[in-house]
């Protein structure tokens, strides 16, 4: 058989003298006696736990929250074959895949490179260290509770929005400011600046307005949330703080929760989190 020195080892990345598996001989002497971390299989050469059968049906995967054609382009470049996420790229049923628009360009493009697409939409929204959970850590809340309609699926509870509390009360302007820092947020809409302490925050990412009375029912201070319309911030001064932050900015860390997520479960398997900022949503 002949051999080849300078091609790189799949595994690692080092030069290798060429196998038929493209894998260097450190690699293949990896314990075969350990079950893979993704099918659980023995007696299979593993690399970071996982089998050769596992990478290569999942080379590398890249977390996303909303799916555009400039997504995709990156997979390619990465060189990888799914991706995940957050919000689905179709909401309304395709007559036809053609150039007609972004959606049906982006279908095109997946299905001809061969990249998978799977989303995770309301499900990661509602989910216990979903979302919503995202947003309280971000914010530092604790004794984080469900409200609003929840429901447990397979031993994975959830909830429509959360509430939880700030461990010293805060001032209603000194929230905006940490909004503003955390969310990297240039503007938030506010109702009246509440004169009272806040420190007890019900949230919901996304559109969560509907929320807004069982955050009042339950004594929050504070309600945040993605997006309202306007005479939804009308009767509610000095009763309740209201904050909104933008869709795209309270959903911004879901990436995060996908790739820590498929890191845990999926080891050894290449996982990016896009550098393309697909917000709309411009504020000049």
């Amino acid at each position: 058989m002949s051999m080849k020195n300078g091609t790189i080892c799949t595994y690692c990345g080092r030069r290798m003298t060429m196998h038929p598996s493209g894998i260097c001989s450190q690699c293949r002497r990896l314990s075969c006696t350990k079950p893979c971390k993704v099918c659980g299989q023995t007696g299979r050469n593993l690399y970071d736990g996982v089998c050769t059968s596992c990478r290569s049906k999942a080379k590398s995967k890249e977390t996303k929250r909303y799916l555009t054609e400039a997504i995709v382009d990156e997979a390619i470049a990465r060189g990888c074959n799914l991706i995940v996420s957050h919000h689905p790229l179709i909401f309304r049923k395709l007559s036809c895949i053609s150039d007609g628009d972004y959606v049906q360009r982006t279908v095109f493009k997946a299905i001809q490179r061969g990249i998978v697409i799977v989303s995770m939409h309301t499900n990661m929204d509602s989910a216990v260290g979903g979302v919503n959970y995202k947003i309280a850590e971000k914010l530092g809340l604790q004794d984080l509770s469900f409200i609003g309609q929840q429901q447990e699926v397979e031993g994975v509870s959830g909830g429509e929005g959360v509430i939880g509390r700030f461990a010293k009360p805060v001032a209603a302007d000194d929230l905006v400011l940490l909004l503003k820092k955390e969310f990297g947020v240039e503007c938030v809409q506010a109702n009246q600046l509440l004169r009272r302490p806040i420190e007890k925050v019900a949230l919901c990412g996304g559109s969560g307005a509907f929320l807004l009375p069982e955050a009042v029912r339950l004594g929050a201070d504070a309600f945040v949330t993605g997006e309202m319309h306007y005479h939804e911030f009308f009767g509610r001064e000095q009763q309740i703080q209201i904050c909104v932050i933008g869709h795209y900015q309270s959903e911004q860390y879901t990436s995060e929760i996908f790739r820590e997520i498929i890191m845990r479960e999926c080891a050894g398997v290449p996982c990016y989190i896009t550098s393309v900022n697909t917000n709309p949503i411009l504020y000049l």
